[in-house]
Order: C-alpha cells, then sequence, then structure tokens
C-alpha cells in the first residue's frame, strides 16, 4: 500500500508518455505483491497446519502414552486378582484339606472306638468261645465216659460170655 502511495506521488510528477511505463511497473508491483500475499497466506496456511498436525501428534502420542499406562495398570490389576483368585483357591484348598483331615481324625476316633468295641467284644467273644470248648469238652469228656464205660460192659459181657 506504501508502494502504490509512492507510485501515485511519481505519477503526479511524470509526463503521459510515461504514464504506460509507470502502469506497467505497478501492475508488475502489484502482481509481486499478489505473490507475495498469496506466498505469505500459503506459508500462513502451511504454518496453521503444520501447527495443527503438531498438536494432532501430540495429542496422538499422549493418548498412547496414556493408553500403555491403563494397560500396564490393567496388566497389574489382572496380575493381581489372579494372586488374590490363586490365594483364595489355596486358602479353599487348604480349609477343605483341614476340614477332610478333621473327618479322617473323627473317623479315625470313630474306628479306633469300634476297634476298642470290637475288641471287647472279641475278648468277650473268645471268652465265650473258651466257655463253649471247655463245654464242649467236658460235653466229649462225658460222651466218651459212658463210651469207656460201654466198653467197660462190653469186656465184662465179654469176659462173662467166655467164662460161660
Amino acid at each position: 500500500h506504501k508502494c502504490i502511495l509512492l507510485l501515485m506521488k511519481k505519477v503526479y510528477t511524470l509526463a503521459d508518455s510515461d504514464w504506460t511505463l509507470l502502469l506497467e511497473q505497478i501492475e508488475e508491483e502489484l502482481r509481486a505483491l499478489d505473490e507475495q500475499t498469496v506466498q505469505s497466506d500459503k506459508r500462513h496456511t502451511l504454518k496453521k497446519r503444520e501447527n495443527h498436525l503438531k498438536k494432532r501428534l501430540e495429542e496422538k502420542e499422549r493418548l498412547q502414552l496414556e493408553n500403555e499406562r491403563y494397560e500396564r495398570e490393567r496388566l497389574e490389576l489382572e496380575a493381581k486378582r489372579a494372586e488374590e483368585q490363586e490365594r483364595e483357591e489355596q486358602k479353599q484348598a487348604e480349609e477343605a484339606k483341614a476340614l477332610e483331615d478333621q473327618e479322617n481324625a473323627e473317623k479315625q476316633v470313630v474306628v479306633e472306638s469300634s476297634d476298642e468295641e470290637d475288641s471287647s467284644e472279641d475278648e468277650d467273644e473268645e471268652d465265650e468261645d473258651e466257655e463253649d470248648e471247655e463245654e464242649d469238652e467236658e460235653d466229649e469228656n462225658e460222651n466218651e465216659k459212658p463210651k469207656k464205660k460201654k466198653s467197660k460192659k462190653k469186656k465184662k459181657a465179654e469176659n462173662v460170655e467166655k467164662a460161660e
């Protein structure tokens, strides 16, 4: 714009023949200014675009870092949950084992007490068996005595027969 004013001052001092030349110069300068403006606009647009792309890239990097952080936190939480679940399962297994051991101990006590009862019953049965055996022996002895008596009677009968 300053350039145009300077050219206008020159215009008043120039002769008619120089007008055409001056107009051509003005047109060239205007084209140059237009080109500079266009170039400046392009630079400005490119600069805006560059800034916009930089911001997008920074935002993308920030989001990527944030995603990586969230992913790490998620993995840590999953690991903690897995550890907690493993501890809980181990605790339940230990409780089940303790309960099973307790049941086995109770069964063992029952078995031992029943063994004691069985052994006392066995002793009773053995006593009864011994008594039965003694009775059987007595019965056999009694049975043998009459047999012996019979055999003695037979012998006497035989002796009597012989004597006759």
